[in-house]
């Protein structure tokens, strides 16, 4: 669905594109993954929510400084436990820079995501619908968590979902077509309680009516994965995973993400619009 130009009501807080994001009072968490040593993962935001990184990701030059390449690996990902100042409200905005180097072979592979698989722990995920075609050549059959959100959306296109606080099935929202392959894009996308907005390179790409709330839940923070929360293990300011015999990283994503924010407000793009 293509989208009208968004007039933001005055005072309304932006994106920045033309340098990193910096914290403001709407600001949940910023992330800028430009770690260049360790496993822990910093939080330059006022609720310090700092988490851990795995031992499979590796410091890598990014759009602006230090940023973190992802890759196929359990060991691959981003950790910030669950807090309850993960939480959003009424209004919520996600944004980062990502550089993929490959579409998934499963349904999808995370950017990041609040939404483990325990039952009433989903609150919003977002990542690219993949190419299906390659769990052939993989020889591997997914579980299917992200099949209903992906649908039947093409390779490489931005995919949120969220979980509505009333009672329903997950909704999905998708862009009008698919990021590139090792070029930097901006992606981002906010919800208001009225309309989710997806925003490309400082593009309202679509835009969507949806009235109503994201669900709340315990679910950790997860970047560039999508793993059984259960599997992380917390002990005295560590965390090491633990998964089941046999467990494949089905969602992972491939390529490199920076500066990673979210916030409790439907930010907008100051520039463009279409």
């Amino acid at each position: 669905m293509h989208a009208t130009r968004y007039e933001p009501p005055p005072g309304a807080k932006t994106f920045a594109l033309a340098q990193p994001p910096a914290p403001d009072s709407a600001t949940v968490g910023l992330w800028r993954l430009d770690e260049a040593a360790g496993q822990t993962m910093g939080d330059s935001g006022p609720r310090h929510l700092d988490g851990f990184i795995g031992r499979d990701t590796r410091p890598e030059y990014a759009r602006f400084g230090g940023g973190r390449r992802f890759g196929r690996s359990l060991y691959s990902y981003g950790f910030v436990p669950y807090s309850p100042a993960l939480e959003t409200g009424a209004q919520f905005s996600l944004e980062a820079w990502v550089q993929p180097t490959s579409y998934p072979p499963f349904e999808s592979s995370a950017i990041a995501a609040r939404w483990a698989r325990e039952a009433n722990q989903q609150s919003w995920y977002l990542g690219l619908v993949g190419d299906q075609s390659g769990a052939v050549r993989l020889g591997r059959v997914s579980p299917g968590t992200f099949a209903d959100l992906a649908g039947a959306a093409g390779p490489g296109v931005l995919l949120f979902g969220l979980q509505p606080e009333s009672a329903g099935q997950a909704r999905a929202f998708t862009s009008t077509g698919p990021l590139p392959f090792d070029r930097w894009t901006h992606v981002a996308v906010t919800f208001d309680g009225a309309l989710v907005r997806i925003y490309l390179d400082d593009h309202l790409d679509a835009q969507y009516a949806f009235a109503g709330r994201i669900r709340a839940s315990e679910a950790p923070l997860l970047v560039g994965n999508a793993l059984d929360s259960s599997w992380f293990v917390l002990n005295q300011g560590s965390v090491r995973l633990e998964p089941v015999v046999d467990a494949y990283p089905f969602y992972a994503f491939e390529g490199v993400i920076d500066e990673l924010r979210l916030s409790d407000v439907a930010r907008f793009a100051p520039g463009r619009g279409r």
